[in-house]
């Protein structure tokens, strides 16, 4: 996936759309507590992808205990929290 500005305008919009359902970006909402991708590998939210494309944005994918939380789209390569799980993920990860 190349980011062209094509890409970037999908993954906008696509980011806009399941805003108004009520799911925020996880780095954002990540980003609020100093967090990153990274720790919710670590707290086995996400896995590194058996097959990783150079062009991937993310090496991550759900787990299945991630999943729960985390909406992935993949042709956006996007992560997703609905805005309410977002106290559960705060208590199991203790931030």
């Amino acid at each position: 996936m190349s980011l062209t500005e094509e890409f970037l305008t999908y993954r906008n919009k696509a980011a806009e759309r399941w805003e108004a359902k009520g799911y925020w970006e996880a780095e954002e909402i990540l980003g609020n507590f100093n967090l990153t991708l990274e720790d919710l590998h670590k707290s086995g939210f996400l896995r590194l992808k058996a097959e990783v494309n150079t062009e991937d944005l993310t090496p991550y994918e759900p787990t299945s205990k991630g999943k729960k939380y985390i909406k992935y789209l993949k042709e956006a390569q996007l992560f997703l929290i609905k805005g309410e799980d977002v106290g559960q993920l705060q208590a199991i990860m203790g931030f």
